[in-house]
């Protein structure tokens, strides 16, 4: 018996000296894996190796192993590798390790690993500042600089934030709030010496700056369809007054959708076929075309694979000026303003490069006039001789006439119409458009008038129950 006790305490001792050597040494493990996964000239890159290392100190729940698995994990890239990674770096910043905190933040913003949380990542980014990281005090200048999810859009707060950190891309963000003057006072000194830039001043951030050239839409209009939302049509838009095409511009706003900090000429072009009910919209960026394939539901369409190359604001070499953006939907509106038509509507963009929102984006058309019943466009003396006819509902060009004549008038809702020209006496009378219904906006119909004798004609135009009628006379 005594044997046996002597033998069971000898054995009782052996494994205690033996986890003792087996101890692991979690600095020693951390340096020899860091230094494989970075590779030097006395450790060649082995990311296996560096797993190895990092097992056993994980296993005992040391935060900055579990840090450093994490990310290893990341860099897998896999819904797996990235729930895993999660559990890590949570645990570890759940340890107040600063750079965890930090990271785990990150994984909330893109939803790696998780659902993706604004609010969680705002609240381990704000944890990760208190514990010492200031790369955290950029990521929160960030996220309130372009106002992600339910976070509001604050530059004052983004600029407070920027200010407080040393990370690089702080400094860049901080330069540009300084050059637009974007919650602090515009200071282009400041910027240029913030960027590594030599601006004398200021470029776009307004809407004249930015649309003083445009040769399709002046500043004053851009102005009222932007600012003014009464004229817009309240129902449907529907596909066929989508038909047509429409000519402006895309504007690009900062984040807090009120300055315009560059534009581009944008056209659609729609072709509505009434029998199958199908809308064809082709688009044309910056000399581009692209066929687009979308679902409308009410008011917006919603695309399927529509990427575009967009141009990007950039202030370094490094930061590409051109992005490419995945047009996910758009909201559209008609309104009228000065006897023309236009089409606007809010881009939603995704940049995939880095997985994010785009900026802003927002399109300004106007409705290229093109007669209903012709391929041929109105030439500009014809536009600019209708346009001074504001006060008659019924407009004519020429008026007389020799051989042909433009029949031009304005919707403010849809209506039954039919258009007809007859002679004084009433006996001979030409159906120009039958009787339909047509929506809200401007037309204009072409009239052959070679085969109508010399005299007095009246353009007549049934609208619902109500006949406007005109005098026009063929020389």
């Amino acid at each position: 018996m005594k044997i046996t006790r002597i033998i069971v305490l000898i054995a009782l001792f052996t494994s205690a000296l033996n986890a003792q050597e087996k101890e692991v040494d979690c600095d020693f493990n951390i340096n020899r894996a860091y230094y494989h996964l970075e590779g030097n000239e006395f450790f060649k890159k082995d990311k296996q190796k560096a797993i190895e290392y990092l097992t056993p100190c994980v296993e005992t729940e040391n935060p900055v192993a579990q840090l450093m698995m994490g990310r290893v994990l990341l860099e897998e890239a896999t819904e797996e590798s990235y729930t895993k990674a999660f559990k890590l770096i949570k645990a570890a910043a759940k340890q107040d390790n600063a750079i965890a905190a930090t990271d785990l933040g990150i994984l909330y913003k893109y939803g790696r690993g998780c659902k993706l949380n604004y609010n969680k990542a705002r609240k381990w980014f704000e944890k990760g500042f208190e514990l010492g990281n200031t790369k955290a005090a950029y990521l929160l200048g960030y996220l309130y600089l372009k106002g992600f999810g339910n976070i509001q859009q604050d530059y004052t707060k983004a600029v407070s934030w920027f200010e407080k950190s040393d990370y690089p891309m702080a400094k860049y963000w901080l330069g540009i709030c300084y050059y637009y003057g974007y919650g602090v006072e515009k200071n282009v000194a400041k910027a240029n010496e913030l960027l590594k830039t030599n601006f004398d001043t200021v470029k776009g951030a307004n809407i004249s700056e930015a649309s003083k050239n445009s040769e399709v839409i002046n500043v004053e209009e851009i102005k009222h369809i932007i600012n003014e939302e009464e004229t817009a049509t309240s129902a449907e838009v529907t596909k066929q007054q989508l038909n047509g095409v429409w000519e402006g511009d895309l504007l690009f706003f900062d984040w807090s959708a009120t300055h315009i900090e560059n534009k581009i000429p944008f056209k659609i072009t729609t072709k509505y076929d009434k029998e199958s009910d199908v809308l064809h919209i082709t688009t044309t960026i910056a000399d581009k075309k692209q066929n687009v394939d979308f679902t409308k539901l009410d008011n917006s369409l919603y695309f399927n694979d529509f990427t575009v190359e967009l141009p990007h604001s950039s202030f370094s070499k490094n930061i590409p000026s051109v992005l490419e953006h995945q047009l996910l939907s758009s909201d559209v509106s008609i309104k009228q303003f000065n006897s023309e038509t236009y089409l606007t509507g809010n881009l939603e963009t995704y940049v995939s490069a880095w997985k994010e929102s785009g900026v802003p984006i927002r399109f300004v058309l106007k409705k290229k006039k093109k007669l209903e019943n012709s391929e041929e466009e109105l030439s500009e003396d014809a536009l600019a001789a209708l346009s001074k006819q504001e006060d008659s509902f019924i407009k004519l060009y020429p008026n007389p006439f020799e051989k042909d004549v433009i029949v031009s008038y304005s919707l403010e809702q849809p209506a039954n119409t039919k258009v007809t020209i007859t002679n004084m006496n009433g006996l001979r009378e030409k159906v120009i458009k039958p009787l339909a219904s047509q929506e809200t906006g401007n037309y204009q119909y072409y009239v052959e008038g070679t085969d109508l004798p010399k005299g007095m004609y009246v353009v007549t135009i049934l609208v619902g129950k109500e006949r406007k009628t005109r005098i026009i006379i063929k020389k």
